[in-house]
């Protein structure tokens, strides 16, 4: 994550506030966190051009198969889940020659299939 933990200090101690610190990936905790909520906010992912273009695999895993366990479990749940992205889904003018370089691009070639799994 490009996230800071400073972001959401000031909600510490609120009620109805919590955070854990893990993997998108792990299905035991992910299923007992969706089990506890009323509504799943999806912002897990492999971010940054320099990380994507370097570990591609990461990504796909990260990413893909990420969202696949949150669908699954907030399925089993009937859970709402909002899913965001970001926008170097669509790279800025500076991150076009990495592009260039890598058409096939894991962080453009994921967000379709993200798509079609959250709509189906």
């Amino acid at each position: 994550s490009t996230g800071s933990i400073e972001n959401v200090t000031h909600l510490k101690g609120r009620s109805g506030f919590s955070y854990t610190i893990d993997s998108v990936t792990n299905e035991s905790l992910l299923a007992e966190l969706i089990d506890q909520s009323d509504v799943v906010f999806h912002l897990a992912a492999a971010v940054g051009v320099k990380l994507i273009v370097e570990q591609p695999v990461h990504t796909i895993e990260t990413n893909v198969h990420g969202t696949e366990v949150v669908l699954k479990h907030a399925n089993k749940k009937k859970k709402l889940v909002f899913i965001a992205s970001t926008s170097e889904v669509m790279p800025s003018t500076s991150a076009q020659r990495i592009f260039t370089l890598s058409p096939l691009s894991t962080m453009s070639k994921s967000e379709p299939v993200l798509t079609v799994c959250c709509v189906n």
